[in-house]
């Protein structure tokens, strides 16, 4: 059991690293979870499996079920892994098809994704008309709180400690490049429009 779990928490850290890497959306892990640990766990029992079970004679024996780590040299633990591998496809090439089903479906009635102002200004501010955490953005690297003014492209490239994400009217962080692709400039606007200068 130490090493099936040992085994199964590199596996999760593996693909958990590899998620990050291929730059795929997934802030709970639930994919690394239960691809790390879960084909693993599949591929596990051929391999760890020592139990008893009747033999042709009704009797209960060790015998009867075979796994490569303790009966290596019997050909139906091979199979036991061949079993476990077929398993893994299946599950996983039913997956596949049917989520790709629902997808094309809610694709079809737009509803697979929301617009991009929503993703960059939060889905809360849209469906429940507030945001979700009132954030306010301080820029601890130049000590000031961001302030409404024009900041022109080459101010930015001389405060390079310059914060790149800000807020907006709601209180919801958006990254700068927002507003700069919003106003259709090389000049990035940030106007305040009340009392706590939010943009």
């Amino acid at each position: 059991a130490v090493i099936v779990g040992s085994i199964a928490a590199l596996s999760f850290l593996l693909w958990s690293k590899l998620l990050l890497k291929l730059h795929i959306d997934d802030p709970v892990e639930t994919a690394a979870v239960h691809i790390g640990g879960g084909l693993w766990g599949i591929f596990a029992l051929p391999i760890f499996r020592r139990t008893v079970g009747p033999d042709s004679d009704g009797d209960f024996t060790e015998n009867a079920f075979f796994s490569i780590i303790y009966r290596i040299s019997v050909g139906e633990s091979w199979r036991g892994l061949l079993n476990s591998l077929c398993t893994a496809a299946v599950v996983m090439a039913w997956t596949a098809i049917f989520v790709a089903l629902l997808f094309l479906v809610l694709k079809l009635i737009s509803l697979l994704k929301v617009s991009q102002e929503e993703e960059l200004r939060g889905i809360d501010l849209f469906q429940h008309g507030e945001p979700a955490y009132a954030l306010r953005i301080y820029c601890a690297a130049c000590g000031e709180q961001l302030q409404g003014k024009t900041i022109e492209q080459e101010t930015v490239g001389v405060r390079t400690n310059f914060p790149n994400i800000v807020t907006d009217a709601e209180g919801a962080i958006v990254p700068i490049e927002y507003f700069n692709e919003r106003n259709g400039s090389n000049a990035m606007k940030i106007k305040s429009i009340n009392e706590e200068n939010r943009v």
